[in-house]
């Protein structure tokens, strides 16, 4: 498989705050990140735990669109469903069920990334700070040649933080983080110091998302703002981060200027929030509809170079 998800999938119950009962919904990072990809590329394989009996109960989906199965573990003995809760001042709160430690254990073990690193481009991390844990990975990616693509979960994001994920991020191809989670994370809400913090800390590439705006691809010396489709319609907005860091994660694996691989990020949130959970089924007319917004959108040069004055 050419790209590898290794993130958590779940049951996902999602309240909106308008006194409507919850939706549940097949969810969780890893897979809103493989509905990123999986939009542009068949070649990807979700990598992780789910609970036994999971298959028996949402096998239609998978069937449905041919998913490979073989790095799913049907191993779990909890059967979790994380509660998100959308509040009225954009913010929102994520509650698993079972505790977030036994929800950690649904991630993959080194051992379990490693057996599909062979023919891997890339692999997608959502990822607490789990130091060993990522210097493992990044040893992997050293090995095999892939690149890496972590999302930090957002309770990482904290200043106590900030030395060790700046030394990870030097060793990790995209790093992508939301614009509040870096604002927790260097105690500033000032966007031209979060892009400078990262370029002088020497991350090779920063995804700073920053929600309905759209997104910054932070280089050393270059920034690019990417900003979000136009027009689309948000249903609900859970899972648009994953699936656009996997989709950046696509476009520079495949050699895409940054900016291109910035809007690939944007068209694929766009079509995660048009419905509850990931698209039912993907076809190649949507494929298609989709390769075309990104070219279309690239080719209009709807995005811009920035330099720290327009910011």
């Amino acid at each position: 498989m050419k790209y590898l998800i290794a993130s958590c999938i779940q049951e996902d119950r999602i309240y909106t705050g308008t006194g409507t009962p919850g939706k549940s919904v097949l969810g969780g990072a890893g897979l809103y990140a493989y509905a990123g990809i999986r939009l542009f590329e068949e070649r990807v394989k979700l990598i992780c735990n789910v609970e036994k009996g999971h298959f028996g109960k949402n096998g239609e989906w998978y069937r449905r669109n041919q998913v490979v199965l073989d790095g799913i573990c049907e191993s779990l003995e909890d059967d979790g469903v994380t509660v998100i809760t959308y509040f009225s001042d954009g913010t929102r709160s994520d509650m698993p069920s079972e505790g977030l430690e036994r929800k950690r254990k649904r991630n993959p073990s080194v051992s379990q990334i490693e057996k599909g690193c062979q023919e891997a481009a890339g692999l997608y991390l959502f990822r607490h700070l789990d130091e060993p844990y990522l210097r493992e990975v990044i040893r992997l990616s050293k090995k095999y040649g892939f690149r890496i693509m972590w999302e930090i979960a957002a309770d990482a994001a904290t200043e106590a933080n900030k030395d060790i994920i700046a030394a990870l991020g030097r060793q990790i191809s995209i790093f992508s983080i939301n614009m509040q989670e870096a604002e927790s994370l260097l105690s500033t809400k000032e966007k031209a110091q979060v892009i400078r913090y990262f370029q002088q800390e020497g991350f090779p590439m920063v995804f700073l998302r920053n929600g309905a705006e759209g997104g910054y691809m932070v280089l050393p010396k270059q920034v690019f703002f990417c900003p979000s489709v136009p027009g689309c319609r948000a249903v609900d907005t859970t899972g648009a981060g994953n699936a656009s860091s996997a989709a950046v994660l696509y476009g520079i694996c495949q050699g895409e200027h940054p900016a291109m691989a910035g809007i690939r990020g944007a068209v694929a949130a766009s079509y995660v929030i048009a419905q509850y959970g990931p698209p039912a089924k993907f076809t190649p007319k949507i494929s298609d509809e989709a390769e075309r917004a990104v070219i279309n959108m690239y080719q209009r040069q709807v995005w811009r170079k920035e330099d720290g004055s327009k910011i």
